[in-house]
């Protein structure tokens, strides 16, 4: 229902599909975030407090935290934990034109529990967008979006309440 409120409000198609709604890396790039991603994301942030907490009862007591059958925060983490260890391994790669160390950022094995969580979190982050990148890519005519030839337009919230007074 949110979607489809949001299309309405910003006076899209209703074939437009909600991947177009949520991409940030797209030709249309609305400040707009995915429930589903906040949901996975919030509950991977309580599952890694409750597990990394300094309160040892609280960390051995071996709380679950329930995110119903399709998706497990625990297996979401795992997965997350394992990607970050592996691009240690791996090391930071240049694309392009860079030149070594113009690409920086933090590192699983030196980083602290805050920072752990927060690169856990933007890993599930990225792992979201790339699902929403893949199922862009395989719809023939509803993901014709993808392939738009026009300037990227990077919109905020002050350009999208201007547009939608002018238009009242």
């Amino acid at each position: 229902m949110v979607n489809r409120y949001l299309r309405r409000w910003f006076g899209l198609p209703p074939s437009m599909t909600s991947i177009g709604l949520y991409n940030k890396t797209g030709i249309l790039q609305l400040p707009l975030s995915s429930i589903v991603e906040e949901y996975k994301v919030s509950k991977a942030r309580l599952m890694l407090t409750l597990r990394d907490s300094s309160d040892l009862s609280i960390s051995r007591a071996g709380i679950e935290v329930r995110t119903g059958r399709r998706w497990s925060a625990s297996s979401a983490v795992e997965k997350a934990e394992n990607r970050l260890k592996h691009q240690d391994i791996v090391g930071i790669s240049c694309s392009g034109r860079q030149g070594l160390g113009n690409n920086t950022r933090p590192l699983w094995k030196s980083a602290t529990t805050g920072e752990r969580r927060a690169l856990v979190q933007s890993e599930i982050r990225r792992e979201e967008k790339e699902s929403r990148k893949v199922k862009a890519v395989q719809m023939g005519n509803q993901g014709s979006w993808t392939k738009w030839q026009t300037s990227e337009r990077k919109l905020n919230w002050t350009d999208i309440w201007k547009y939608q007074f002018f238009q009242l």
